[in-house]
């Protein structure tokens, strides 16, 4: 009986029972954590006043595959997905997850110094990871003295907020749709805003945040060159709803057509009086060869 308990004592202390939570070690997220980024799950040995390069055994085990050597000793069971970090004179090392994928979340991970151990899972937190859209498209679009915007984003995470701004003009009323697929989340908004006049030439803007995971996103509408302001044409009792363009710019057209307008009467004018004075010198010229005419068959007739 002794002799089994001298064997089988040596194995229990080299290979902890899996999950089992040792007091002075665990592990937390280093944030944020951005998929398609490399994140880090940093191991703390604190309450065990120990560094890391002092454990004889110094491992990481778990993720997708319940690998029980994620990291031994500074071994990698992938490199090109696994790596360790030690902080030299502290009580930390990391395991650098490179590229985080969706089938790295939700899984075990554990991190071993000798015979402690800490494991648990790693959990989709929105204050902690984040997942940049990875298709946007965007339209805006001002028809019948409306501003329409349409956002639409895929595989994102967390849900964003979206907000819409003319000028200084806030606009709360929207219409989120959010649709989930696995972790992450596909994202519908749609805004309408009335356009006034005070709203020329300002340049609408959407402004979506994703809580303190990540900085907010801009998208700004591509109306530079005219203003959105428009009219309404049609008049009470009139079935046609007719829509012109208050454009700043039709001012200076306008000045300028009727500068030219001016330009061309003084050029017309002056056309008709060179013409009024060339007629009216050429029949004073037939006149003055006519009596000349006259007094010369006079003197022949003598």
């Amino acid at each position: 009986m002794r002799a089994f308990l001298y064997l089988i004592i040596p194995i229990l202390l080299i290979n902890p029972v899996a999950g089992e939570q040792n007091v002075g070690v665990y592990w937390n997220v280093s944030t944020p954590a951005v998929f398609g980024q490399n994140t880090k799950l940093t191991c703390h040995l604190e309450e065990i006043s120990t560094n890391p390069e002092e454990c004889q055994v110094r491992k990481w085990s778990g993720g997708p595959l319940n690998i029980e050597g994620l990291i031994y000793n500074g071994h990698s069971f992938d490199k090109k997905k696994y790596d360790e970090n030690i902080n030299h004179h502290s009580f930390q090392f990391s395991l650098v997850i490179k590229d985080l994928a969706e089938p790295d979340v939700n899984a075990n991970y554990t991190c071993s110094c000798d015979f402690k151990s800490f494991s648990k899972k790693l959990v989709l937190d929105k204050d902690s990871f984040h997942y940049p859209p990875n298709g946007t498209y965007i339209k805006f679009s001002a028809k019948s003295g409306f501003l329409q915007v349409i956002l639409h984003m895929t595989k994102v995470y967390p849900s964003p907020k979206c907000s819409l701004t003319v000028g200084n003009s806030f606009i709360p009323e929207k219409a989120e749709n959010y649709s989930q697929n696995g972790i992450v989340y596909t994202v519908d908004y749609i805004a309408e805003y009335k356009i006034r006049k005070k709203d020329c030439e300002k340049l609408p803007i959407i402004i979506c945040t994703f809580g303190k995971v990540a900085g907010p996103v801009r998208f700004e509408g591509n109306e530079t060159n005219k203003c959105l302001i428009y009219t309404n044409a049609s008049k009470a009792g009139n079935s046609s709803n007719v829509t012109t363009p208050y454009d700043q710019n039709m001012k200076s057209s306008t000045q300028i057509s009727e500068i030219v307008l001016a330009v061309s009467a003084v050029f017309i004018g002056s056309v008709v009086l060179v013409v009024y004075y060339l007629v009216y010198k050429t029949k004073q010229y037939r006149r003055k060869k006519d009596m000349e005419s006259g007094i010369t068959e006079n003197e022949i007739f003598l």
